[in-house]
């Protein structure tokens, strides 16, 4: 019984139905813990990547039909429909409030691109073995990317610091001292994940390990009180069981088709590549390494005598300079409280949020702070709107 649960004998129609059940309860979940982020938020701006001239309404009828969708995919042995109809969704959200697309919810829209391309019928294994195979490749290179933008951040201790800050609290300071070490190791035990993923002597190990880095993200985010994003740790749940029921035991096929892929399965893995690359210029400038938190605070600067003109809820997340001339107000705090997510802006965002304080409030935001992490420096641009 132990042996079956540790090397469990599965076929692939049945991993690729455990894996649709599973991504439709982790989004199930995650739209229920962040709900206020899917509903027209009361003074929080949405940043459209093109002016659409919807009625709020629109987002109340989205989440209608997210929500039937995703039961759909859960409860139907062919959800091609309802997979098909969530993607467009998400797709919508995201284009209609950048700030949306963090990389977690990428992840989940990928493989609904992928399963898209399932017929959910067992008549053709090459074709869904080409959908499994493809799936598999894109949780490997989660952790590519993961190890490559790992190896931009760890080099400056700051970053990996405050992600260990909890461990502060129950550690010894050598201890502590050790664990701020480990940021050098930490790529390339990723690495040995993606490579032990497809090597049946470690595959074992690999799985455990990726598991172990999956809990190690979730506890620590979970400490981070009260800016951890529910999105994020339902993620990190969701890696988990992934990476069981997609590489653990033996495939019971009479034929593997271990290299099988269509030209469908190439075009979306394509797709998802390419988006990343230019992900910088549309969407949030997220981290998808192991220091998920996005601990950085973004601010928008505003004049004392502007400062007034925002209403009172707004103002609660100012707090004075020490010049007395300007007035900080938290664009991370703001947003955590608002939308009950705590998304990254890159800087189009943020001057968006300047414009949109300007036209519903009255209030001139005159310098927007956006420091990010890059290799060694800490590099704070100053925009003028």
């Amino acid at each position: 019984m132990i042996q079956q649960l540790i090397n469990p004998t599965l076929n692939i129609s049945q991993r690729l139905r455990i894996v649709k059940t599973i991504l439709a309860l982790s989004l199930i979940t995650s739209v229920c813990f962040t709900l206020n982020w899917w509903l027209p938020a009361g003074y929080y701006p949405k940043m459209a990547l093109y002016d659409f001239s919807f009625n709020q309404k629109v987002d109340y009828v989205l989440l209608s039909v997210l929500s039937i969708s995703l039961i759909g995919v859960l409860l139907y042995r062919s959800p091609k429909f309802f997979i098909f109809l969530s993607t467009l969704c998400f797709l919508f959200a995201v284009f209609t409030d950048t700030a949306k697309g963090q990389y977690w919810l990428f992840f989940y829209i990928g493989i609904f691109l992928l399963l898209c391309g399932h017929n959910w019928r067992i008549d053709n294994p090459r074709r869904y073995s080409s959908v499994f195979t493809a799936i598999k490749l894109l949780i490997c290179l989660i952790y590519v990317l993961s190890a490559i933008q790992f190896l931009q951040t760890s080099v400056n201790g700051n970053v990996w610091l405050q992600f260990i800050a909890p461990l502060e609290k129950i550690c010894t300071p050598e201890q502590h001292k050790y664990i701020l070490g480990i940021r050098y190791v930490v790529p390339f035990i990723e690495l040995f994940v993606v490579v032990g993923l497809f090597v049946n002597r470690i595959k074992m190990a690999a799985i455990v390990i990726g598991v172990c880095l999956h809990l190690f993200s979730f506890c620590l985010l979970l400490a981070e009180t009260p800016y951890a994003n529910a999105g994020v740790l339902i993620w990190n749940v969701c890696m988990i069981f992934l990476l069981y029921f997609l590489f653990a035991g033996k495939t019971a096929e009479q034929k593997i088709y271990a290299i099988s892929f269509n030209l469908y399965s190439a075009l979306i893995l394509l797709l998802i590549v390419f988006g990343g690359l230019v992900k910088q210029d549309l969407f949030p400038e997220n981290k998808i390494d192991l220091m998920q938190s996005n601990t950085c605070e973004q601010f928008i600067y505003i004049k004392q005598n502007e400062k007034n003109r925002l209403p009172l809820y707004i103002q609660y997340f100012t707090t004075n300079n020490t010049d007395n001339i300007y007035t900080q107000l938290s664009v991370t705090k703001w947003c955590a409280n608002e939308t009950k997510a705590q998304p990254v802006l890159n800087n189009k965002q943020l001057l968006n949020v300047c414009n949109a304080l300007k036209a519903y409030c009255g209030a001139n935001a005159d310098i927007v702070l956006s420091i990010q992490e890059q290799k060694n420096n800490e590099i704070a641009a100053n925009i003028y709107p």
